[in-house]
Formats: structure tokens, C-alpha cells, sequence
């Protein structure tokens, strides 16, 4: 993997991660689907669930802060001991993104944070492992979406804060990290 990141850690920086992933209200999520509102919400949920099965089971992520835009739709996932849902009404993906950041750090002080968008239903597990190895390497790092006019996935080591300004591209992460445009 060939990278330029910002901040570069020692190896032994890479410890436990808490991952975010906020999440639009279903009933108006995938609004790019040529459906009404309450069919998109099963393609949205089913995607939900796939993205955080994934993450529980990678063996860096300690816990999952989902950040429910609709506190109706928080009953469709389980709260665990390592799944926790966080009500964001009415708050902005990036202040989404911050409450879930500021929430995981209070759960695992000193851990690190990787925001997953809820709509990556291919996402592997052992390439995501992989992915937060090298990530956390570096204060900063994200992987591009497919058309590299977003972001797929973007994390933060330690105390870092969340700050697009200084995040830096992982450019060869695999393919099952890249969010599509047409799943957006």
C-alpha cells in the first residue's frame, strides 16, 4: 500500500476502534432509487445491517455508535454491549459524525474512530482490518468513494479530531471500501 497521510504514528499507535456510522431516517434514505419512500426503507435498513454485521465482527472494532437521524427508526437495530444507538435529530452529517466521535471516545478513551457510511453492504471485514492497520498508522485517513468526489470511509487516531481539511487519501485501499456512487 502506497500512501501520503498526514501525522504519521509508530506502528504501535494502532489499538482498538470505535466506529461511526451515521444514518439518514430510512424513510428518506437512498432517495436516488426511483421508489417511494417506504420501499427504499427496506433497501436502506437491509444495507444498515449489512455495513454494521460487518464492523461487529471486525476484531480492531470495539464498539458501533449508530447515529439515528429519526429516533423511530432506532429500534431497527438491537442495542448490544457493543452496538449503541445515538439519537441526532435534526443534526447535520458532520454534527452526526461529531456526537458519535465525542460518544466513542467517552465509551474507549484513547481509542481511535473510523466513520462508515451505513450504506456499504459489501464491506469485508478482513479488508477493513487491514485497512485500520495501515490507518492507524496516522492521525488522519480516509478512503475516497468510487467517483473520488467523497468519502467511503474516514478515521481518526487518538485524541484527532475529525477534520476534512487534514484528512489524507489511502488511494489503494480495496474496492470493498469504496462506496458507490449510485448507492449514495
Amino acid at each position: 500500500m502506497t500512501c501520503s497521510c498526514e501525522g504519521w504514528l509508530p506502528t504501535d499507535a494502532a489499538d482498538m476502534w470505535c466506529a461511526i456510522v451515521p444514518q439518514k431516517a430510512l424513510a428518506r434514505a437512498k432517495s436516488r432509487i426511483a421508489l417511494l419512500a417506504a420501499p427504499r426503507r427496506d433497501p436502506a435498513a437491509a444495507m444498515l445491517r449489512d455495513t454494521v454485521s460487518a464492523l461487529e465482527v471486525t476484531p480492531a472494532i470495539g464498539h458501533v455508535f449508530v447515529v439515528w437521524d429519526d429516533d423511530a427508526d432506532m429500534g431497527e437495530l438491537p442495542e448490544t454491549e457493543t452496538l449503541h444507538p445515538l439519537a441526532a435529530t435534526g443534526l447535520d452529517l458532520n454534527h452526526s459524525v461529531e456526537l458519535g466521535a465525542a460518544r466513542a471516545r467517552r465509551a474507549m478513551p484513547g481509542s481511535h474512530v473510523v466513520v462508515v457510511p451505513s450504506d456499504l453492504p459489501a464491506l469485508d471485514p478482513t479488508e477493513l482490518a487491514t485497512f485500520l492497520d495501515r490507518a492507524g498508522r496516522f492521525c488522519r485517513a480516509f478512503v475516497p468513494d468510487a467517483d473520488k468526489d467523497g468519502t467511503s470511509v474516514l478515521t481518526a487516531t487518538g485524541h484527532s479530531p475529525l477534520r476534512a481539511s487534514l484528512r489524507r487519501e489511502l488511494a489503494d485501499a480495496p474496492p470493498g471500501l469504496r462506496r458507490a456512487r449510485a448507492c449514495e
